[in-house]
């Protein structure tokens, strides 16, 4: 069994926890997630299924959109919020917070929406659509800051990540797996067709003398399957991680 599963992540599980117990649900040898949810955040967390491990880095740079809702401190024209809010879309420069698992220094990160979709009072229900690697309620943070008081996250669900979206997502009473093949052609990832003798080249290690104009990470596909993730060499393509029969 291989494949991956768009889960509604409850609150209150981690993300490890979500990838354990499904583990257990499905025996699966090994599982993996894509894009770590905090325990009280909910919505779309990838999960992969056995083989489909080794295809996460094609989910590494994938754009995420959020809704949410925040709390300021002291409540705000709506007007004076949206002026604030507008100063972080686009490039921005952010600070991972304390506790994140990468090394804190600044990163630029891209925003490409962040707008207010009701304020009630001190709260309001925001939404964001971002690139890969942007910390939301360090976002709510640095908003507060910009403001000149203290603002932070209430709640947060993801309701997309790269293609993929809330309205598909499963709970754990009710799993479905996506094969790899689904997967990548819902991606639209590079691909390379190789035949099934350069298969079983490919699968020893060897370098396929097949060229190709495409950079990074391509799937190399054999009789319409998913066989391993290559990079170009050159004149030749060279297997990076390739999956088990």
């Amino acid at each position: 069994m291989n494949g991956f599963i768009l889960l509604d992540k409850p609150a209150g599980f981690t993300s490890h926890d979500c990838c354990q117990k499904i583990k257990g649900i499905l025996k699966a040898k090994k599982t993996g997630h894509a894009g770590t949810l905090d325990k009280q955040v909910t919505g779309v967390l990838i999960i992969a299924i056995n083989e489909a491990v080794k295809l996460m880095p094609l989910l590494e740079r994938s754009d995420k959109e959020y809704v949410g809702t925040a709390y300021l401190h002291k409540d705000i024209g709506l007007s004076d919020l949206k002026k604030g809010i507008n100063k972080f879309v686009g490039k921005i420069n952010q600070l991972p917070p304390r506790r994140s698992r990468v090394k804190r220094q600044v990163r630029e990160r891209k925003i490409y929406d962040f707008k207010i979709l009701e304020k009630k009072n001190q709260k309001f229900k925001f939404f964001v659509s971002c690139e890969a690697g942007t910390y939301i309620r360090k976002l709510i943070h640095d908003l507060g800051q910009e403001l000149g008081i203290n603002a932070n996250m209430a709640k947060l669900r993801r309701i997309k990540q790269a293609v993929f979206t809330e309205k598909e997502s499963c709970c754990f009473k009710n799993l479905k797996l996506i094969s790899l093949e689904d997967f990548v052609k819902r991606l639209k990832v590079k691909t390379v067709r190789i035949t099934k003798d350069q298969e079983k080249e490919l699968r020893l290690g060897k370098f396929l003398p097949i060229k190709t104009k495409e950079e990074g990470l391509i799937v190399a596909l054999s009789r319409n399957k998913v066989i391993a993730l290559v990079k170009k060499r050159g004149e030749f393509i060279k297997p990076e991680r390739v999956l088990v029969k």
